[in-house]
């Protein structure tokens, strides 16, 4: 690998990880560092491959894609430069890095450029909007495309008229950026593009190895006693430090999603939005504005422009668009046609639907294939005929995409072609009709998803079984018990969660041998599965699984015993022996199923419980109590002593019938 590449590869981890640390731990004298930080980062992506560039800015854009597979493979190492990737992640606090910033948009570095625009399009400084605007007057074309975009994202209220005017500019990359900006100022709503292929990203690094990992101990097992103590108090320590690190998640996410509300009620005031047949209305002058100019645009010469043009009408979602879109539609180049069909399908309008059918035929695939989804979007069943014709497509992308629009349709009609289909050669056009007949949800489809839960491609298989869970057939209940044996781990787990769909107590056979499968995914959605049941008969392989070695497994089994009536003196036991299991999870899980299940016979057991190490355990235990609501139960909450711990001692004044009084 090269250096360029890996460093490029570097700093795009350098934001990755520092998006976790920047989502706990706020940013210290940020303001004093900006400028420090812009320049530290600019030098970090300087030599960046496109695709790579692509993934720093779309992490800048978005923390949570920080997390993707691509970027976990390189989390191995050293990581460099922390501080300015947590800075990337934040806002500009201060003027001081917009010159530098301002600078750099006209660096010859590809990406140093595009990581300039995006920093100075995160704020809301005016300073970071002047340098933008005078980024529009460079001599450099690919400097005034870059500050249009950036424009573009900006909250702006001079974003429109600059834009505007800059839509009669001498270059066609700089009108289809600034056609595109339109979009974003006016309607702020963009989808990812359908055309739009990535290059493959270069090859990664080899990863680490992983430390040795020891095996998670069988409760009553041999293994030996010292060293079975010592894998079981790490294994503790190490599942307190999860369930503690899950609850202050929990309420950082709790924090955070009040804050969003309060942010977006802010924005709900501040703009005024109508809508009306779906369509949105103007709601300023701003907004006719930028309608009527990107009208005009759809007549440019370019058709990059015009493309771009009917993109961001299309987002608007202005119905005053409809007819020059339609016009668009005879426009002679492919992809512009194929623009403006996708951006009718957006206006939500279903009087395009004549000039969408006319170009159903239309010798270039794209055409057809934005058709056939707008036409899918807009809801209009009289088009199902037409689009059925599309299952038989030269085009696999149409074939496919017909397939969706006839699920979002849901008519009944497209049951026997949709059948069909499921012949066809490509297995993307199968995967896409077993998830229309899925959203059809009609038992006239389930002996065709029967057969294709033999299809030779697994993702196929996978989709049968859904889409026979969503429908419920019984006919479907042997089918799917020979899938739990599938070769594939994803399409038996999808068997099992379709056999606790079907309810019947005959699935409690195969569910029981998927709860002993060789994969821990399987073996869990087969033990939530039996708790489903509600059977009699699925006490035995849930006890059983409450023996497994993964803690996620034992977990689930000790919820789904908790749900079985009527109540088991053995399923009592072993949940009684659970509040003893090494894992927080499955002793709190333990301890609400002895809740659910009201049994007195616990009541000793979640008393000793209450003296557990983990909070979440000792709540749970208190709650259960407080469904058994024996007089014995009730005395152990009395006498319980909560110290500091106020859901502690809520629980109880609530099983109790004290109120928290103020004098």
């Amino acid at each position: 690998m090269s250096a360029s590449t890996r460093a490029a590869l570097t700093a795009t981890l350098v934001i990755a990880t520092a998006a976790t640390v920047y989502a706990v731990r706020p940013l210290r004298n940020a303001a004093a560092d900006d400028a420090a930080n812009a320049t530290a980062l600019l030098a970090a992506v300087r030599g960046a491959p496109r695709p790579v560039c692509q993934l720093i800015v779309q992490a800048m854009r978005n923390q949570y894609f920080s997390s993707s597979t691509a970027l976990d493979a390189l989390r191995g190492e050293a990581v460099p430069g922390e501080p300015a990737a947590r800075w990337a992640l934040s806002s500009i606090r201060s003027a001081d890095a917009v010159p530098v910033l301002a600078a750099a948009l006209g660096d010859p570095d590809e990406c140093a450029r595009k990581v300039a625009a995006r920093m100075l399009a995160k704020t809301r400084l005016e300073p970071a909007f002047d340098a933008l605007h005078a980024a529009l007057e460079s001599p450099d074309s690919l400097v005034r495309a870059e500050a249009a975009l950036a424009i573009g994202d900006q909250r702006n209220s001079r974003a429109g008229e600059l834009l505007i005017a800059a839509l009669s500019d001498r270059s066609t990359t700089v009108r289809a950026a600034v056609a595109e900006a339109l979009g974003d100022v006016a309607g702020r709503n963009r989808l990812i593009e359908p055309f739009d292929v990535l290059p493959p990203l270069p090859p990664l690094p080899p990863t680490p190895p992983a430390a040795p990992v020891p095996p998670a101990p069988v409760i009553g097992g041999a293994a030996p006693a010292a060293a079975m103590a010592r894998v079981e108090a790490e294994m503790a320590r190490v599942e307190a430090a999860t369930v503690r690190a899950e609850a202050a998640t929990i309420a950082a996410e709790a924090r955070a999603d009040v804050a969003r509300a309060v942010a977006v009620a802010r924005y709900e005031m501040e703009a005024t939005t109508y809508v009306m047949s779906g369509s949105r209305m103007l709601d300023s002058d701003d907004d006719e504005a930028i309608v009527s100019a990107l009208t005009g645009a759809l007549r440019d010469p370019a058709p990059q422009v015009r493309g771009a043009a009917a993109r961001s009408l299309g987002s608007i979602g202005a119905a005053v668009a409809r007819g020059p879109l339609e016009a668009l539609l005879r426009d002679g180049v492919p992809l512009v046609r194929a623009l403006a069909a996708r951006s009718l399908g957006q206006l939500n309008d279903r009087r395009a639907a004549p000039a969408l059918l006319d170009v159903l035929d239309d010798r270039a695939f794209e055409v057809r294939y934005t058709a056939t989804s707008a036409l899918g979007t807009l809801g209009v069943k009289t088009a199902v005929p037409a689009i059925v014709r599309r299952l038989r497509d030269d085009s696999m992308d149409v074939r496919r995409v017909a397939a969706g629009a006839l699920g979002r349709l849901r008519d009944s009609s497209a049951v026997e072609p949709l059948t069909a289909a499921l012949r066809d050669r490509a297995p993307e056009v199968r995967r896409a009709v077993v998830r229309a007949l899925q959203q059809l949800d009609h038992s006239a489809a389930t002996d065709a998803l029967i057969a294709a839960l033999g299809d030779d491609d697994m993702e196929t298989r996978r989709g049968a079984a859904e889409a026979l869970a969503a429908i419920g057939d019984q006919r479907a209940l042997v089918p799917l018990s020979r899938a739990v044996r599938d070769d594939s781990a994803s399409v038996r787990r999808s068997a099992v969660r379709a056999l606790a769909r079907l309810r019947n107590t005959a699935a409690v056979e195969p569910l029981s041998n998927a709860s002993r499968d060789a994969s821990v995914e399987v073996r869990q959605a087969a033990v939530s599965a039996l708790g489903d049941l509600r059977d009699p008969a699925a006490v035995a392989p849930l006890i059983q699984a409450l023996r497994d070695r993964s803690r996620s497994v034992r977990a689930a089994a000790a919820s789904a015993l908790g749900r079985i009536r009527p109540l088991s003196e053995s399923a009592t036991a072993a949940l009684v022996a659970a509040l003893r299991d090494p894992s927080p999870t499955v002793r709190r899980n333990a301890a609400s199923a002895l809740g659910s299940m009201r049994d007195a016979t616990a009541v000793a057991a979640l008393a000793q419980t209450l003296r557990d190490d983990e909070p979440a355990v000792r709540h749970a235990a208190a709650s259960a109590l407080a469904s058994i609501r024996t007089p014995e139960a009730l005395d152990v909450l009395r006498a319980m002593d909560p110290g500091e711990d106020a859901r502690l001692k809520s629980i109880r004044d609530r099983a109790l019938g004290r109120r928290n009084m103020r004098i």
